[in-house]
């Protein structure tokens, strides 16, 4: 259906409005940790060297006007001015959006390639993500946090000579999705970045020697067939952190995003109800509806989890009067047909805003032995696929604060833990 010129005006004013409460939200951030933020810059160098990448100016990309890659540079030329010789000191955060600025015709940024909703166009500073993509990848070989970071929702171009991880990037738009980072150390630290003749090139050095060695890991790559055409790719980072014999292992993301080209895989059958993750680390991983055969398996889950018993034959009764219910989720995670893991999401309907149907997301469990390998990740990625096709907003969830490893792999799956969550039992 074309639209009308009522309906063209009415999608213009609701565009202002967005625009207007993105940029509200975003100063309103701004100022809540303005203590924190860093303007300064230095032209000392730093005596030791963190973490080094550079990344090609111009790559071949099939359907891609070449000029816009080279108008691209003018724009990371301008955003690098902003960047260069930014100094980091304990305490303090680096705002990619608040440092750049808006990137305006005014302020000399051009039109460049901007990927929105999966479609490749046009827009003024378009390119720009290639310096937050940058600025990620080295701060996650050093001990500074990224507090803020969104992930590409789509996977626009297949890998060509790729030497990072799918999903290692960071992208940016004004000003809502910005990169941001903090310093929670003792040390200072230096950002340098240069716009060359064939190369985007940065650094981050300090003045203490970092002691600890940094190495990123893609574990649980998968691809998953959601329908007919539709494949989404999935992965995790993991940081290893070593000092002397000593490793720590932190998830750092866990990324989702659609693709936009045909995978090379044979397509699960259009009738299908489940996910089947292929390439997964550790077996043959597939996510479907909990069935009555996977109640003993999942009972067993629930006494490693919460210490307390569950009846099977209840829970048979329950997940047959639930059957044909669009408003439960039930989820069993199985590899080679053994179910190691569990989730359950519950529609909830309310006259509140725009979030009026949401999900809740309980009962999220996976076996010990079967931890770390991409299972809870995959259970997040099938509910949220639920989620949309029953029109929900967002995904609630909650979990004991204390449990660290379960806070930071809902944090690195997109979910915001700045809320307080409170339980009462009847």
């Amino acid at each position: 259906m074309q639209p009308t010129a009522g309906n063209k005006a009415g999608m213009t004013v609701r565009g202002f409005v967005g625009a207007a409460a993105r940029r509200a939200r975003r100063q309103a951030q701004w100022f809540a940790v303005r203590s924190e933020l860093t303007r300064g810059s230095s032209p000392s160098e730093l005596d030791y060297v963190v973490a080094t990448h550079r990344s090609p100016l111009v790559r071949q990309l099939a359907g891609v006007d070449p000029q816009l890659q080279h108008s691209k540079i003018v724009n990371l030329r301008l955003a690098a001015t902003q960047l260069n010789e930014v100094v980091l000191r304990p305490g303090q955060r680096l705002s990619f959006w608040h440092l750049v600025g808006n990137p305006t015709y005014a302020k000399g940024y051009v039109d460049g390639l901007v990927i929105s909703h999966g479609r490749i166009g046009v827009g003024v500073g378009g390119g720009l993500c290639q310096m937050t993509n940058l600025l990620y990848w080295m701060t996650l070989h050093t001990p500074l946090e990224v507090v803020e970071r969104w992930r590409h929702s789509y996977d626009v171009f297949p890998d060509s000579s790729r030497t990072q991880p799918f999903g290692s990037g960071a992208t940016c738009a004004w000003p809502a999705l910005d990169l941001q980072i903090v310093n929670p150390t003792t040390a200072t630290f230096r950002l340098t970045v240069n716009v060359g003749d064939d190369f985007l090139t940065g650094s981050w050095t300090s003045d203490h020697e970092s002691l600890v060695q940094y190495q990123i890991e893609e574990r649980a790559h998968r691809i998953s067939h959601e329908g007919p055409g539709v494949y989404v790719r999935h992965n995790e980072l993991w940081r290893l952190e070593s000092q002397g014999e000593t490793t720590v292992e932190r998830l750092v993301a866990a990324n989702h995003a659609l693709m936009m080209y045909e995978p090379f895989l044979q397509p699960a059958p259009a009738a299908s109800h489940s996910i089947t993750c292929r390439g997964f680390h550790g077996g043959a991983l597939q996510i479907g509806r909990a069935t009555t055969s996977d109640l003993s398996a999942i009972g067993k889950l629930h006494v490693y989890f919460w210490g307390e018993s569950s009846d099977v034959e209840s829970m048979a009764r329950t997940l047959e009067a639930l059957a044909d219910d669009p408003d439960h989720v039930i989820l069993a995670a199985r590899v080679d047909g053994e179910c190691v893991g569990t989730a359950t999401g519950a529609i909830c309907h309310g006259l509140y805003g725009g979030y009026d149907t949401y999900m809740v997301v309980e009962d999220m469990v996976v076996a010990e032995d079967h931890r770390r390998r991409g299972i809870a990740s995959a259970l997040l990625a099938a509910l949220e696929v639920a989620a949309r096709e029953r029109g929900c907003n967002q995904i609630i969830l909650l979990t004991e604060s204390e449990r660290e490893a379960a806070v930071s792999l809902y944090e690195a799956n997109g979910y915001a833990t700045r809320w307080t969550g409170c339980k009462k039992k009847l």
